[in-house]
């Protein structure tokens, strides 16, 4: 995501839509999708509210014209001859990794905005971290992280599919099956509660938080050691327990009413997950609620524009944005 403060060349009132902040808020989206036998990376800064494309630059690993011409002339001095007459509209502009293209795209993006009188102040980001520590190394100006809140949410399914996974292979038994065990059925309504938590909460960070632990606390309950304090309050609750103490009512059976149960030894384990992915730092990054749902569709849009356009690599990459984009 990408949020332009307005600057003395660029006046915010000019291009686009306030928020409360005085800021316009854009998103920059950036996605590998391979043209052909092309390596290509099409990247967009969008406006949030609108969705406005307002820049985007392609990345190119691949020309086809080279590629013809090595077929025809062969690596020797006629491909040379013929290459130096081609460069200067070589589709080729970057020679390192796949990887590495995303990085080189977002530098490219930051980079120019000043010249447009924009700055992008914050990065949504899907959990690769590789653009947003090269952006700041620029140093250019200070850029925030936000997370998208769907790749978070599925987090705790990966999370808890794979401790149980890893304690299997060191004895220790924590998926399967039988009660207080890391069933599917479990580890589906965790991670559904999880995204819940999160998305009923965008603008309140300790809320979140409590409604976080508070399906991992709820599982661990039993009439013996109950665990409700950070489940909400009142009739209206999801929680059993709060709804009976609401009413001056005795709960009833755990056995009966916690659908997620977990045992203790399978929570201590669960523990480390709930810590890493209820944390201040990542929660933070989710409030606003984010995504990158919009890129989505519109790479797909892009994909379409460029349909019988592939053959082009580069050059029908930035013709299949620019119908986008302007």
């Amino acid at each position: 995501m990408l949020k332009v403060a307005p600057s003395t060349e660029y006046p915010a009132r000019d291009s686009g839509t306030h928020n409360r902040t005085g800021h316009i808020r854009l998103h920059l989206r950036i996605r590998n999708h391979p043209v052909s036998i092309s390596s290509l990376l099409r990247n967009l800064s969008i406006e949030v509210i609108t969705g406005l494309v307002l820049d985007f630059h392609v990345v190119s690993t691949f020309c086809h014209a080279c590629s013809f011409a090595k077929t025809k002339y062969g690596s020797g001095i006629e491909f040379e001859e013929w290459y130096l007459k081609h460069k200067p509209h070589c589709n080729i502009n970057f020679s390192g990794s796949s990887n590495a293209m995303e990085v080189e795209a977002a530098k490219v993006l930051w980079s120019r905005s000043l010249d447009s009188g924009f700055r992008y102040s914050t990065l949504i980001s899907d959990g690769d971290s590789k653009s947003y520590d090269h952006i700041n190394n620029l140093k250019l100006y200070n850029v925030e992280k936000q997370e998208c809140i769907n790749h978070v949410a599925k987090r705790m399914g990966t999370a808890l599919r794979k401790l149980a996974k890893d304690g299997k292979k060191l004895g220790v038994v924590l998926g399967g099956k039988g009660q207080g065990k890391l069933t599917q059925t479990t580890i589906n309504k965790l991670t559904i509660y999880y995204g819940k938590a999160i998305r009923e909460n965008l603008d309140n960070l300790d809320a979140m938080r409590d409604a976080v632990y508070a399906s991992f606390l709820h599982a661990l309950s039993t009439d013996a050691v109950p665990h409700h304090n950070r489940c909400p309050k009142g009739i209206n609750s999801w929680c059993f327990y709060q709804r009976a103490v609401a009413v001056g009512e005795k709960p009833g059976s755990h056995s009966e009413l916690v659908h997620t149960p977990i045992s203790l030894e399978v929570g201590d384990h669960l523990k480390t997950v709930y810590e890493r992915l209820g944390s201040e730092a990542l929660l933070r990054r989710c409030l606003g609620g984010f995504t990158q749902n919009p890129n989505e569709s519109l790479h797909a849009i892009n994909l379409f524009a460029l349909h019988g356009l592939r053959a082009g690599g580069a050059s029908s990459a930035a013709i299949g944005v620019s119908l986008i984009a302007f």
